[in-house]
């Protein structure tokens, strides 16, 4: 893992967990809903792509799912959260417009950002260490007419 302290405490067990299951609504003191995450905005224990919501974070509200925080290049630490939450959320989502988007295009100078789930949604690629290439770079690897791509 690239930062084993995103394992924060799991809002169902209120303890370290990276727990997948989805949990019955009810299960949650918070409501059916339960806490949103911080970057994307979806409520609740997701057990799709997004991985388990965490927190909250020290004595913050804040919320994130595990893969959410875990692809925005700013958030190291669990501790960084609030920063990376608070500078994501000057980044519109190049896909929904929505604020909170923390997974950017590698390719240098490259404006595309976008929210977990919506890059997921996207034909992008998702590379080793972290890496993400957007929709219109990502024919720079699939390409086989064009030269491979060195480095960033």
């Amino acid at each position: 893992s690239r930062f084993p302290s995103l394992m924060g405490r799991c809002p169902r067990h209120a303890t370290p967990c990276l727990c997948a299951d989805p949990h019955p609504p009810a299960a949650h003191p918070a409501g059916p809903a339960g806490p949103a995450c911080a970057y994307c905005g979806l409520p609740g224990h997701r057990p799709a792509a997004q991985g388990a919501l965490l927190g909250p974070v020290g004595q913050t509200p804040l919320f994130a799912h595990r893969h959410c925080a875990l692809w925005d290049p700013r958030c190291r630490t669990w501790s960084d959260l609030p920063a990376a939450v608070g500078h994501a959320s000057t980044n519109l989502c190049s896909k929904c417009s929505r604020p909170g988007a923390a997974v950017a295009c590698s390719i240098t100078r490259c404006p595309t950002v976008l929210h977990l789930a919506c890059a997921l949604d996207a034909p992008a690629l998702f590379l080793e260490n972290l890496r993400f290439v957007c929709a219109e770079h990502a024919r720079l690897y699939t390409d086989p007419s064009r030269p491979p791509l060195v480095a960033f």
